[in-house]
C-alpha cells in the first residue's frame, strides 16, 4: 500500500480487496483469494494447518505460519456464519430432506457430524450428542416437508413427516439371508423382493401415471402381511418389530415424487467428514468445529449449485455486515 505525508495528515491508497490497511506488526499480507483458497484446500484434503501454511509459504511466496492459518480460517468461519444461516433458512422451506450422521470426535470427546441436504442445499452440524433436538434445531419444528433418514431411534420423536432409507433395510435383510436361521432367512428373502418392487416402481413412477396408487396398494397389504408374521426370535423377530414400528414410513417415498427412496443423498454428504476424520482426528474446539462445518456447508452447496467456491467465499469475506442479501446463493 502506498503511504505518504500531506500536510500534518498521514494518507494512504485503499483498494476493496485489501483486507487490512494497518502498519506494521497488524500489517496483512493475505488477500481475499488467498484466504479463499485455504478454505478450499482446507475442507478438499483435510490438510494441516502446517502443510497449507507450508504450500502458501513455498509455492505462492505468502509467509505465513501455522497459527496464522489457523487464525485466518477461524475468522472466516465466523463470516461466513450470515451465509449458512439463509442456507438454513432454505432448507427449512425444502419439500424433503435427506439426514445422516457419522462419528465425529469433538474438543477430546466422542461426538457427532450431521448433514442434513437436499439437492441443491447441504448443511453440517458437529454436536457432542446424537439426540433429536439437533434435527429439531437445524430443522426448525415447523418443517413441513419430509425427512428421510435410517432406522435410528433419534428420529422416531420428531414431528415431521418420515420416510425410512430402503437401501438401509436391504442392508439388514442382507445379513438375516445370510444367517443359520432358515425360517428368518427365507422371510427375509419375501422381504426383500417387496422392497425390491417398490424401488423398481419408484424408479419408474413418471411411467406408471394413474397406476401408482393401485400398485402402492398392493404393496401395503403384503406389507400388513409381514407385519402380521410371527418368528421364533433373533434376527427374525427384530425385522418384525422394524416392520410394525416404522410401517406408515417405509412406502411413503411412492406417495410424493420428492421422497426418495434413500438417505443415499446424505450419506454422499457426510462422506468427506469420515475422510477428514482419519486424516485430522476431529476438531479440538468449538470455534474450530463451526468454522469446519460452515465451510463444509459453503462448499458442498456451491457444488451442488454450480457456483465458484473460491469467488463466493471471497465475495462473503469481504462484505461481512453488509447484509444478508449480500451474501444469500441463488434460491433453489
Amino acid at each position: 500500500i502506498e503511504r505518504g505525508q500531506c500536510c500534518s495528515e498521514r494518507v494512504y491508497q485503499l483498494h476493496p480487496d485489501v483486507i487490512s490497511a494497518a502498519p506494521g506488526a497488524a500489517r496483512t499480507s493475505i488477500g481475499l483469494n488467498a484466504v479463499s483458497l485455504m478454505g478450499q484446500i482446507r475442507v478438499l484434503t483435510g490438510a494441516s494447518f502446517d502443510k497449507i501454511a507450508r504450500f502458501f509459504t513455498e509455492n505462492l511466496g505468502l509467509k505465513v505460519s501455522k497459527a496464522g492459518v489457523l487464525n485466518i480460517l477461524h475468522n472466516l468461519g465466523e463470516h461466513l456464519k450470515p451465509s449458512t444461516d439463509i442456507l438454513t433458512q432454505q432448507l427449512r422451506g425444502s419439500q424433503a430432506v435427506n439426514g445422516d450422521e457419522t462419528g465425529w470426535w469433538f474438543m477430546g470427546e466422542s461426538g457427532w457430524a450431521w448433514s442434513f441436504s437436499d439437492p441443491r442445499t447441504c448443511i453440517y452440524r458437529i454436536e457432542n450428542n446424537r439426540g433429536h433436538r439437533v434435527v429439531l434445531d437445524v430443522l426448525g419444528p415447523d418443517f413441513a416437508g419430509w425427512l428421510t433418514s435410517d432406522f435410528l431411534a433419534t428420529y422416531d420423536p420428531l414431528p415431521y413427516k418420515k420416510s425410512k432409507c430402503m437401501a438401509h433395510l436391504l442392508r439388514f435383510l442382507k445379513e438375516i439371508i445370510a444367517g443359520t436361521d432358515k425360517e428368518a432367512a427365507c422371510f427375509a428373502r419375501r422381504v426383500k423382493c417387496f422392497v425390491k418392487t417398490a424401488m423398481a416402481i419408484k424408479r419408474r413412477e413418471v411411467c406408471f401415471g394413474a397406476q401408482l396408487e393401485g400398485f402402492r396398494s398392493e404393496l401395503e397389504a403384503d406389507l400388513e402381511v409381514f407385519c402380521g408374521c410371527s418368528l421364533g426370535g433373533g434376527l427374525g423377530k427384530r425385522l418384525v418389530k422394524r416392520l410394525q414400528k416404522h410401517r406408515k414410513h417405509i412406502l411413503t417415498f411412492l406417495s410424493d415424487t420428492s421422497v426418495d427412496a434413500t438417505n443415499n443423498r446424505a450419506e454422499r454428504d457426510i462422506r468427506p467428514f469420515v475422510i477428514f476424520r482419519k486424516l485430522c482426528g476431529g476438531t479440538r474446539s468449538k470455534r474450530g468445529a463451526e468454522g469446519l462445518m460452515r465451510l463444509m456447508s459453503i462448499y458442498t452447496t456451491c457444488r451442488k449449485r454450480g457456483v465458484d467456491f473460491l469467488r463466493f467465499v471471497a465475495a462473503a469475506r469481504q462484505h461481512f455486515g453488509a447484509g444478508p442479501k449480500l451474501l444469500a446463493l441463488p434460491p433453489p
